[in-house]
């Protein structure tokens, strides 16, 4: 028993993805400064490299292709391929890139710090990573487990905009950096076009854009099951199973999650709104008529069943997931 609370409790499989993903950029780090350091620029690269991968493993269709390939394997590899492979649901990238940018951030400052002091580094350069690092703290620092759980809706607000806030200080950040190391000859444009950081923000940032170009307000029907249920029916698309959408009623503020249940040969689709907390109790007790939803419908979970032949599934309530 206790080595089984081990594995699958203390070690669940979320925390054994996060820290192979945060090891290795720490024992790279470690090799790193073993060796005698790097060039701030090729550390700034490594900073805007996880924090690229962190921003584009949320993107709603990288998480659709990712699960399109490794859902496409047959069930005739062995078991044991397939449960690994099962396990592309949990995405701890985003965790684990974001934790070791912070860390390669901090090795960054101490290292863009000390070139300050040798004329290399603009002090408007300092100053920006003084403030990206304090931000990426605080997002980590309230979003750990029990903060999350009992603030949810302000956890998400913060995430969002002290996110929206490093994006846009990195972009300066990125552009200053370049320009501080630049070789005297080369022009800012050259330099920049030559710079993998730089291309990595453009299409971080594109990412993110790209998710709110979707915003879109669509009327729903809404059918009161009970005091702890509600259900809503949408006609504007019809996802793949194992699906969840988001939807919200204050786009800037707010964002909820929820299975996708379709009724096959019809268009459409539901999804069932049980009653957890302040949000889900209002909407069941005033249905909306329209509600905002932005996006596309993102595989979950649920999506990985038909790489078993037999599944059992363990539902805690209402509303957890499609099943068929």
């Amino acid at each position: 028993k206790s080595l089984r609370n081990l594995r699958y409790i203390v070690l669940n499989i979320y925390r054994r993805l996060f820290t192979i993903c945060f090891m290795v950029n720490m024992g790279i780090l470690v090799w790193m400064v073993s060796k005698g350091g790097a060039t701030t620029p090729h550390i700034g690269t490594i900073v805007v490299s996880n924090i690229f991968a962190a921003v584009l493993i949320r993107q709603d269709h990288i998480v659709n292709t990712l699960f399109l390939i490794f859902t496409a394997v047959p069930q005739s590899i062995p078991l044991w391929l397939r449960t690994t492979i099962a396990r592309v649901y949990s995405l701890v990238i985003h965790s684990g890139s974001s934790m070791a940018a912070t860390m390669w951030l901090i090795y960054f400052t101490v290292n863009v710090t000390r070139d300050l002091t040798h004329f290399k580094a603009s002090p408007t350069l300092v100053g920006i990573t003084y403030i990206i690092l304090t931000l990426l703290v605080i997002i980590i620092a309230l979003a750990m487990p029990t903060f999350r759980r009992l603030h949810h809706d302000s956890f998400e607000m913060i995430h969002r905009f002290l996110g929206w806030s490093a994006t846009a200080l990195l972009w300066a950040q990125t552009v200053l950096l370049i320009r501080d190391y630049k070789s005297p000859a080369t022009s800012l444009g050259a330099a920049l076009a030559r710079t993998p950081a730089f291309w990595m923000v453009v299409v971080l940032t594109l990412s993110i854009i790209t998710s709110w170009l979707t915003l879109r307000k669509f009327p729903v029907r809404a059918e009161v099951l009970s005091n702890h249920a509600l259900r809503l029916d949408f006609d504007y698309a019809t996802p793949v199973p194992g699906s969840f959408t988001r939807i919200s009623q204050s786009p800037l503020t707010e964002w909820h999650s929820f299975a996708t249940v379709a009724v096959p040969g019809q268009k459409g689709y539901s999804m069932i709104i049980s009653r957890a907390g302040d949000w889900t109790g209002k909407v069941i007790a005033e249905p909306p008529s329209e509600v905002w939803i932005r996006g596309v419908p993102t595989c979950g979970v649920m999506n990985i069943v038909p790489l078993f032949r037999r599944v059992l599934i363990v539902a805690t309530g209402s509303g957890i997931a499609p099943c068929a």
